[in-house]
């Protein structure tokens, strides 16, 4: 969108709503709590207080990334060190070395080297319980999996070394139970779910997002709040996307309610989201 385009939807958005900025995006402010999100939310707490590793997972959109960095930027910062990884198309060796570096330090030529490094780093964190976050751990080589394991298992005491958290979309979990990486199962100690949210919970998000930027609920139609849940399949970050194209496509036809007309428009532009409506 080019700036004299996205100064006109601007222009737009005040003079139909009186909105601030488009919502859906920057403007967030808090993050959305339903029963799901505070259950999720609420599991985790507990597990990292139990210094426990162990398995999120959800579909891609329904706000997995979004719970996990909601729950580690409020640990105390006295208690965990946290080390968070992203890019997981990795090797084995490769693991050691990411975390060699999130450590602060350059690999070691040898590999035994480098994972003696590893250990005494975290050993120096001056009673902070060292927290490994991984996310899109779907996309994990099974040698990387196994070299996270040997980690674990390179501290005799029972207390343990680190704690390890693998987040997920939907491939995580069959792909664990192939077996491949067995005996890093019986080390992990929780398995949680996000589920999406509800048709009810939709349309409160959407009017929570609206409210942020001085846009009234009853912009978006009913009927249109139902047709952006089932297309997203209660995918925040889905309906997000819909919910943006379908207000602008409002605007640009200068009105100021949101209807279902809008939303199919969204759907028909971005079109890999059209399955998802037309399996209901």
């Amino acid at each position: 969108m080019n700036p004299a385009t996205e100064n006109n939807l601007e222009h737009q958005l005040k003079i139909l709503w009186g909105a601030t900025a488009m919502p859906f995006g920057k403007t967030v402010r808090a993050p959305f709590h339903w029963p799901g999100f505070d259950k999720a939310l609420h599991r985790l707490r507990q597990a990292i207080g139990l210094r426990s590793s162990g398995v999120l997972t959800a579909a891609n959109g329904t706000g997995k990334s979004f719970l996990l960095a909601h729950c580690l930027r409020h640990l105390p910062d006295k208690g965990y060190a946290v080390f968070s990884l992203h890019h997981t198309s990795l090797t084995g060796s490769d693991i050691l070395r990411s975390l060699c570096y999130l450590l602060g330090h350059k690999p070691r030529f040898r590999r035994s080297d480098t994972i003696e490094l590893i250990g005494q780093s975290w050993e120096k964190l001056e009673g902070r319980h060292p927290l490994l976050v991984i996310d899109e751990a779907q996309n994990l080589s099974a040698p990387a999996l196994e070299e996270l394991r040997l980690l674990g298992c390179a501290h005799l005491d029972a207390r343990p070394l680190f704690s390890l958290i693998l987040a997920g979309d939907e491939d995580l979990l069959p792909r664990f139970q192939l077996g491949i990486n067995r005996s890093l199962l019986t080390r992990l100690g929780f398995c949680i779910e996000l589920d999406p949210v509800g048709s009810e919970q939709a349309a409160d998000y959407i009017h929570s997002r609206l409210r942020e930027v001085s846009m009234p609920e009853e912009a978006i139609e009913p009927a249109a709040c139902q047709m952006l849940w089932q297309a997203a399949d209660g995918a925040l970050r889905t309906m997000n996307l819909l919910a943006r194209q379908a207000i602008q496509n409002a605007a640009e036809e200068n009105t100021d309610t949101i209807g279902p007309a809008h939303v199919q428009q969204a759907i028909e532009q971005l079109p890999w989201f059209a399955p998802a409506l037309s399996r209901r």
